[in-house]
């Protein structure tokens, strides 16, 4: 009896070691997506204010007039 609750106890206990290494595994990705995620927001953030500034001279272009017409 007393090997049967010992090797059940083994089992578990490899078990929860199992899943804390995939706990692990599943939080190092999810940092790597939240870090891309971040980058992505960033790029989109700087690809909207390209669109609305004019490249030359750093001022506002039409697509932001037009845009800013439709917010009043």
């Amino acid at each position: 009896m007393i090997k049967a609750v010992d090797t059940h106890k083994k089992a578990e206990n490899q078990h929860v070691a199992e899943l804390q290494r995939e706990r692990k595994i599943l939080l190092s990705r999810l940092e790597e997506m939240e870090s891309k995620a971040a980058g992505f927001r960033r790029s989109a953030e700087e690809a909207h204010m390209k669109s609305r500034t004019d490249p030359l001279t750093g001022l506002a272009n039409r697509f932001a007039y037009d845009q800013q017409l439709a917010n009043e």
